[in-house]
């Protein structure tokens, strides 16, 4: 639980800019070749956020990223230049995204279509914790999604860097992140269900945004207002994936997903 600072939450700038705290975009470039040796190079950039597990800072994304990341290595290829972006945040101090050794990051992923999990994590050393604290990044602790939670929220909202928002390629390219409202659903297309608990919400309004393409990964906060009017919200999921014809967001319940998967974190060096 973590308290807003004001009462009005409003898809503007000044909203991104406060939940831009936690935010950090993963980006790079993929590197293949031809059966001729040919070299192709083409940048990443995806949705990721910190949070703080038992003390340990982690990034958090979807885990369909992480899979593709891994099969670009397993056809050859490599994620070079790599980069966390953690410039967006409110007081940042410095423009340029911080270098990120990717391959030696310890790392863990479910991406299970079938059963419905999508989530990936990625270890932080101490070294990269020190440069994003100096740029103002704060991770979101157990207590943003384990203590005091809601049994319903007055209001959703998904925070992430959709691709079409990405004007300049590069670690150093020009981004737009947004923010989205959501309404809760229950009435499931039966296509959609699936046996692990999953968040169902519907986009209310797109704005100028064609896609919602780039944004898997990105946290989903559910917003409650207090009886002395002040704003409180909570980490709720991990948006994973969306229906374009019905505007329909599909994400991995943080709650759940940490409850399936502590020993394996360990396992993975996540924590100790």
């Amino acid at each position: 639980m973590k308290y807003i600072r004001g009462n009005k939450m409003q898809s503007d700038e000044k909203p991104v800019r406060f939940f831009a705290r936690h935010f950090v975009r993963l980006c790079g470039m993929a590197v293949t070749h031809d059966i001729d040796g040919n070299e192709t190079k083409q940048y990443l950039n995806y949705s990721a956020f910190i949070i703080s597990y038992e003390g340990h800072w982690t990034l958090v994304t979807a885990g369909h990223i992480i899979e593709d990341i891994e099969k670009l290595y397993a056809a050859g290829g490599r994620f070079a230049d790599v980069a966390l972006d953690d410039s967006a945040a409110a007081d940042a101090t410095c423009v340029y995204p911080l270098p990120f050794d990717y391959q030696s990051a310890p790392k863990m992923h479910i991406f299970d279509e079938e059963n419905g999990i999508d989530i990936g994590l990625i270890a932080l050393s101490n070294f990269y914790c020190q440069g994003l604290i100096k740029n103002n990044i704060e991770p979101l602790s157990e207590q943003s999604w384990q203590i005091d939670t809601p049994a319903e929220f007055d209001a959703y909202w998904l925070f992430g860097l959709p691709a079409e928002r990405v004007i300049d390629q590069g670690n150093g390219g020009k981004v737009g992140y947004v923010m989205l409202h959501l309404n809760l659903v229950e009435d499931i297309p039966v296509d959609m269900r699936k046996p692990f608990p999953r968040f169902y919400a519907q986009i209310t309004d797109k704005g100028s945004l064609k896609s919602i393409e780039g944004m898997s990964g990105g946290p989903i906060f559910g917003i409650k207002a207090q009886a002395d009017d002040r704003q409180f919200y909570w980490l709720v999921a991990v948006q994973s994936g969306w229906r374009s014809d019905i505007g329909l967001v599909t994400a991995c319940p943080i709650n759940a997903f940490f409850e399936c998967i502590r020993s394996e974190m360990a396992a993975k060096g996540l924590i100790y």
